[in-house]
């Protein structure tokens, strides 16, 4: 799995990266690797990084495993660019619960506590930079690419994911997309 500037491990960037960026830059480490043939798994922004990639190299991406397609609306763009508030680090650590409290109201009230935490983690990790990826996310609209590609798609549900119910748009569009 490779960790995109500002997600899981990386490195922090403050440099403002697209979806086309960050799709660039799993190609060329999967280059680097002369990995030339692959399926692509992906998770919301990862999902879009996915379907770039896919649309932009057919021949290299045979099969797409997309989570929580991030097709959302002019509105739903809008709020979400409102919502990105600057993380500030509490000497406290109070901080953290903010960050907590902000995805339970966001998201629905049955999200396991592990998927909240997990939230929680993936931003600290990210640092005062954390923004810059959901940005991009928030920026790329994935429906060029999802009339684009050819490939397989298989849509996996997560019952508790807060982007499930955009697998109905995207099996609205694809006759080969599979989901259980």
């Amino acid at each position: 799995a490779i960790d995109l500037p500002n997600y899981g491990d990386s490195e922090w960037s403050t440099q403002n990266l697209s979806i086309a960026d960050y799709a660039t830059i799993v190609q060329a480490t999967l280059a680097k690797l002369e990995v030339t043939s692959y399926s692509l798994y992906g998770v919301h922004g990862g999902a879009s990084v996915a379907l770039d990639l896919a649309a932009r190299y057919p021949e290299e991406v045979q099969s797409l495993i997309l989570s929580g397609v991030p097709l959302f609306t002019d509105e739903e763009r809008a709020k979400l660019h409102a919502g990105l508030k600057p993380l500030q680090f509490i000497e406290d650590g109070s901080h953290y619960q903010i960050w907590w409290e902000s995805f339970r109201q966001k998201w629905a009230s049955t999200t396991p506590a592990e998927i909240i935490e997990s939230a929680v983690v993936d931003i600290m990790k990210a640092g005062s930079s954390y923004d810059v990826g959901y940005r991009a996310a928030f920026d790329y609209n994935p429906l060029q690419a999802l009339e684009k590609v050819n490939q397989p798609i298989y849509l996996p549900v997560a019952v508790n994911d807060p982007l499930v119910l955009k697998n109905e748009q995207v099996l609205s569009m694809k006759i080969h997309v599979s989901e259980e």
